[in-house]
């Protein structure tokens, strides 16, 4: 359409430099077209940029990241020393496949399709199709929470009960974290007891959380987490590489002597703790409706958890 236009300006240039002086361009065939294709191109770009503080993919990606490689992740030596290393792999494996494909059927629950939500390229809260209308269109309406799943399974009853062990469990794990954070905080700093430990940390942390009131923005705290975790197994690893074996001399300060084997290849009678120990680390399904549906582009939910686990 420019090259039109100004193909046409060059050939009438002189007969509109005699009439007006200076050619005009406002006057040019489709130019008011171009400014509304224009407008449009930079509206889309502006709401790309900021879709009312939803994550983008590596926002999203960190924040389910930093749920799987939380405080759980530091038991795992403990899994492996109660089943060995043949029932420890088994266990990781056995759990890691299981939440990675549990959470992708709840994203499909949340989609309101049980198709890939790969197969579709809007958001499931902006379709501009009915459910149901047409074969490209979702079968359902989406949902954005737990209860709303039980609600639509079970009824009103269904979705109280659900809510309550969710919350139940949330706040279980809430409790955990700070009786862990004041037990650590007392070994570093021991003139001020657990609980005093356990009170300002609280505090503390309740700071980012009235600030950081989005998902998006959370996903800055997500990042230092994961990298913080990420930080501790290189120093076991790099403690290996340096100090060496010190199985030894760990048995000795814990136990007062070596009690070998400290490696063990199987061992039937730890499977029930690692389990238990091993389920606490892969509990994070609570959290994958509110990273769903905070997510700019929720068709990309699947690959997402792909590549977090």
């Amino acid at each position: 359409a420019k090259a039109y236009r100004q193909k046409l300006l060059a050939q009438e240039s002189s007969s509109v430099a005699q009439r007006k002086g200076v050619a005009d361009h406002h006057d040019s065939p489709g130019y008011g077209k171009e400014l509304e294709v224009d407008k449009a191109q930079k509206h889309a770009k502006q709401n790309q940029k900021s879709v009312d503080g939803k994550a983008t993919f590596s926002q999203s990606l960190f924040n389910m990241c930093n749920i799987l490689m939380g405080v759980g992740l530091l038991g795992m030596p403990k899994v492996f020393s109660c089943a060995g290393w043949y029932g420890g792999f088994i266990v990781l494996f056995l759990f890691s496949l299981i939440t990675w494909w549990t959470s992708i059927l709840i994203g499909r629950e949340l989609n309101g399709d049980p198709r890939p939500s790969s197969f579709f390229d809007d958001s499931p809260y902006k379709s501009p199709l009915q459910p149901g209308s047409t074969a490209g269109a979702r079968m359902l309406r989406p949902i954005s929470s737990f209860p709303d799943i039980a609600r639509s399974s079970f009824g009103g009853f269904g979705a109280i009960i659900l809510s309550s062990v969710l919350y139940f469990e949330l706040f279980s794990c809430l409790a955990i974290f700070f009786v862990s954070l004041g037990d650590h905080m007392h070994v570093l700093v021991p003139r001020l007891s657990t609980v005093q430990h356990q009170i300002i940390m609280a505090f503390v942390l309740i700071i980012p959380t009235a600030f950081l009131r989005t998902p998006k923005l959370l996903s800055y705290l997500s990042m230092v987490g994961t990298f913080a975790t990420i930080s501790v197994v290189s120093a076991v690893f790099l403690a290996y590489l340096v100090v060496g074996d010190i199985s030894n001399e760990a048995a000795l300060r814990k136990f007062g002597k070596e009690e070998p084997p400290y490696r063990k290849e199987w061992d039937a009678s730890g499977l029930p703790l690692a389990l238990g120990l091993m389920a606490y680390t892969f509990s994070g399904h609570a959290i994958v409706p509110s990273i769903y549906s905070s997510m700019s582009k929720p068709q990309e939910f699947e690959r997402m958890i792909t590549c977090t686990f």
